[in-house]
């Protein structure tokens, strides 16, 4: 509740380790810029250790905590507790990145509404996200694919970047967003009606737009699947799309996405 982004860096024995090896001249770094986690979300200043320590003995017990065998360190417990988080969470979480937002979905000719969705299924808002894909910070961008194709279509240089230039929001909100319309005004370009198109690239950013074409097709080639898009009406790709992705996660993330843009739709309006 207290750390930030910043301070988990300056801290944290693996990342003291890590910032002492030399980064390859093929791949960009960058620092990690100073973000809240989670205590904006918990206190509306900065809390002191009082504050900390009287939220803990109001929300904490120990009969709260769990404790469990580790299935992947031999002879090591697993010790949890679970804390219920106001209703408006992901709202303040939002707020934090809004004009960092704003700023690149313009730019990105992208609803505001689709990358915050985007940000909060990946992430839920917390810039030092990362998968075991490995996929780093707020919307998840994956270094080897997602990352170089779009380092190159800002930076015109074929490039790597770094955990540490993703975890920074600044860089990963805007290779996000850049990602975000590389999908919708290139790769998918040939889809006519705009709302067949979001649902399409709302998948792709899961799954690639290559296993969306197979849903429609049976083979990873857009030129082909691009003409029975064009023949269905929107809410016919979604049902399609909802039923015929190769898994089950792109099928629950349309859904997610989908339904959050409504909401953030509703808190910052169609801008």
């Amino acid at each position: 509740m207290t750390i930030d982004t910043k301070s988990v860096e300056e801290t944290d024995p693996l990342e003291i380790r890590l910032s002492k090896i030399k980064t390859p001249s093929n791949i960009v770094d960058d620092k990690v810029d100073k973000q809240p986690i989670l205590s904006t979300v918990i206190f509306e200043e900065t809390p002191t250790k009082q504050s900390v320590d009287k939220y803990i003995n109001k929300n904490i017990t120990t009969n709260k905590i769990t404790i469990k065998k580790s299935k992947k360190i031999k002879h090591y417990n697993i010790y949890s507790v679970t804390i219920k988080l106001p209703h408006d969470t992901m709202i303040k979480r939002s707020k934090i990145y809004y004009e960092e937002v704003k700023l690149n979905a313009n730019k990105r000719e992208l609803p505001l509404s689709l990358v915050f969705a985007i940000m909060h299924s990946e992430s839920s808002f917390n810039p030092r996200a990362r998968s075991h894909v490995p996929a780093y910070g707020l919307m998840q961008i994956v270094p080897k694919s997602a990352g170089r194709d779009t380092y190159k279509f800002l930076y015109k240089k074929d490039k790597l970047v770094s955990a540490n230039y993703l975890y920074n929001s600044k860089n990963n909100i805007k290779m996000g967003s850049a990602y975000l319309h590389i999908l919708y005004y290139r790769y998918l370009k040939k889809i006519k009606n705009p709302d067949s198109r979001l649902y399409c690239t709302i998948a792709a950013y899961n799954t690639g737009a290559g296993n969306v074409a197979y849903a429609f097709t049976g083979t990873y080639n857009m030129n082909k699947a691009a003409p029975l898009i064009n023949a269905m009406t929107p809410k016919q790709v979604y049902s399609k799309l909802l039923k015929d992705l190769r898994f089950d996660e792109p099928k629950h993330y349309l859904k997610k996405v989908t339904s959050r843009m409504a909401g953030y739709h509703k808190v910052y309006g169609s801008q």
